[in-house]
């Protein structure tokens, strides 16, 4: 049942907005309806881009998510299919990942070294494997990287850097008057060094 009360209040709030205000609210709304209609129109596309996006940052439940939703629009291709299997593959979800990666499975696919490798893991014949693909080296380590990066950033205000940085000042004033850096002091030579030595 629909509360009068709250049908009541939201027209007494509309009384109160200035008509400028209302026109913006329109603007806005006919501007967030134009972006809904233009990424509706290309649902597939949209969901691609957020399925790759989300898998390079390593969120497997959303990057599955966004690859299962194109599969329900009749998407279908190799890519999509190695990128689901990779998403299994990553959970340890090997049954999944195997119909995924047979589907796309021949010698001419562009992913076939990365499918002939995790199929070899899942079927246990890790024997067999003589190198690991670049295409997994590169995205293990630009997800790696960005994981640690951010793991980095939430400890630089540690006392290390602190005193880092008050020495990087320090030497950075030394440098305007004698015109040398910090790494005459590690070759233990040039200026720095000579000073150092003699002091």
């Amino acid at each position: 049942m629909i509360n009068l009360e709250k049908i009541r209040n939201f027209f007494k709030s509309l009384k109160l907005w200035k008509i400028s205000d209302f026109k913006k609210f329109i603007s806005e709304l006919k501007s967030k309806i134009n972006e809904f209609k233009i990424k509706s129109k290309n649902l597939k596309r949209t969901n691609y881009e957020l399925g790759i996006y989300h898998f390079n940052l390593g969120n497997i439940n959303d990057a599955i998510f966004r690859f299962k939703i194109l599969k329900k629009f009749g998407y279908q291709s190799e890519d999509l299919e190695y990128l689901l299997g990779r998403c299994y593959f990553e959970k340890n979800k090997f049954k999944k990942a195997r119909e995924c990666f047979e589907k796309c499975y021949n010698k001419k696919s562009k992913f076939f070294e990365e499918i002939d490798y995790c199929l070899k893991i899942i079927n246990d014949e890790v024997d067999k494997i003589k190198y690991v693909p670049l295409r997994i080296i590169e995205h293990k380590k630009t997800q790696q990287f960005k994981y640690y990066l951010s793991e980095f950033n939430k400890y630089i205000n540690t006392d290390e850097n602190i005193i880092l940085e008050e020495l990087k000042k320090i030497l950075g004033d030394t440098t305007k008057v004698f015109n040398f850096n910090l790494l005459d002091l590690g070759c233990s030579n040039g200026l720095l060094a000579y000073l150092l030595r003699k002091n």
